[in-house]
C-alpha cells in the first residue's frame, strides 16, 4: 500500500528535522507493506515573507492551497498511489479532491475528530495560530457536529516549534507548555485533546505527551495514517468507495479535471 502525505510546510533545510520525525513516527505504526511518501507544499506557492502560518490566515490563501492540493491529488493518482492524506487540520481542498479521484482522500481534521470522539465526548483544541481558531472549530464540527469545546492558545511561535525538533534545549520548555495547556483545556471540560496544527501535533508526539490528567492527546499522524489504511483495505476487500451522488460528490469529468489542472499550471508558470 502506497500513501501520499501532503502537508502545507515546504520540505527544505529548516523543516528537515520535522519531516524526519514524521518518517520515523510512521515507520513505528504502519502495516508491514505500507509506505508513506511525504510531500510538502511547493515553496513557490508562498509569497516572499509568508510561511504557512501567515498565509493560511486568509481565505484567499486557503484557495491557493486548495488548487495546489487538487493538482497533487491528480499527480498521486497518476503515480499509482493507493490513498492521499491531507496533513493539516483545516484540510483545504478535501471535498474537491474527492471529486477528482476514486482514491481514498482523508484529512487530519476528520481523522482527529473521529478518533477524539471515540475516546471522549468533548474535544479541546490546543494551537498557536489564533487567527485560525474559528476555522478549527468549524472544520471539526463539520465532521461531528457540536464536538468542539474549549480552544486554547499556546504561547509559542512557529519557529520555536521547528527548533524543538533540532535543539534538545527547546524540547523541555515546549513539553512543559504543552502539558500546562492541556491541563487548562481539561479544566474547561475537554475529555480528548486535539493539537491544532500537524507541526504542533508531531512535536507533541515526539515529546511523549500522550495523556494529561487522565485525558488522551490525539496522535494526529497516527490517526491520519490508520484511517487512510482502513479506507484502502475496505475498498479492496468490500468494494466500499466514495459516494457519487449530488453536486458535492459527483466525480468531475476528465475534461473538467484537466481544465482545473491546466489553470493551476498556468498560474504556477
Amino acid at each position: 500500500m502506497r500513501i501520499w502525505y501532503q502537508g502545507l510546510i515546504p520540505r527544505n533545510e529548516s523543516s528537515a528535522a520535522y519531516y524526519s520525525s514524521m518518517e520515523a513516527h510512521v515507520a513505528a505504526l504502519v502495516r508491514p507493506n505500507t509506505t508513506v511518501e511525504f510531500h510538502g507544499m511547493p515553496e513557490h506557492i508562498y509569497p516572499r515573507g509568508y510561511g504557512p502560518a501567515e498565509f493560511t490566515r486568509y481565505l484567499a490563501g486557503e484557495w491557493v492551497e486548495v488548487c495546489a492540493f487538487a493538482e497533487m491529488v491528480l499527480e498521486a493518482e497518476r503515480a499509482g498511489f493507493d490513498a492521499v492524506m491531507i496533513g493539516t487540520l483545516q484540510e483545504p481542498g478535501l471535498q474537491l479532491a474527492r471529486t477528482l479521484t476514486d482514491l481514498p482522500v482523508v484529512g487530519y481534521g476528520q481523522a482527529a475528530s473521529f478518533l477524539g470522539r471515540s475516546l471522549g465526548d468533548r474535544l479541546g483544541v490546543l494551537a498557536f495560530n489564533e487567527a485560525l481558531f474559528p476555522l478549527f472549530r468549524d472544520r471539526l464540527n463539520a465532521h461531528i457536529p457540536d464536538s468542539v469545546g474549549p480552544i486554547r492558545s499556546l504561547d509559542v511561535t512557529y519557529a520555536q516549534i521547528h527548533a524543538s525538533f533540532r535543539d534538545p534545549d527547546m524540547a523541555a520548555p515546549l513539553r512543559s507548555a504543552l502539558e500546562d495547556g492541556c491541563r487548562l483545556l481539561v479544566r474547561e471540560g475537554a475529555s480528548a485533546i486535539v493539537p491544532g496544527q500537524m507541526l504542533l501535533a508531531e512535536a507533541t508526539w515526539r515529546l511523549g505527551v500522550r495523556r494529561v490528567d487522565d485525558t488522551p492527546v490525539i496522535d494526529a499522524l497516527g490517526a491520519l495514517v490508520l484511517f487512510a489504511e482502513a479506507l484502502v483495505l475496505l475498498r479492496r476487500t468490500s468494494g466500499i468507495t466514495v459516494s457519487r451522488r449530488g453536486f458535492n460528490w459527483a466525480k468531475a469529468d476528465p475534461a473538467v479535471a484537466h481544465a482545473l489542472a491546466a489553470l493551476v499550471e498556468r498560474k504556477r508558470g
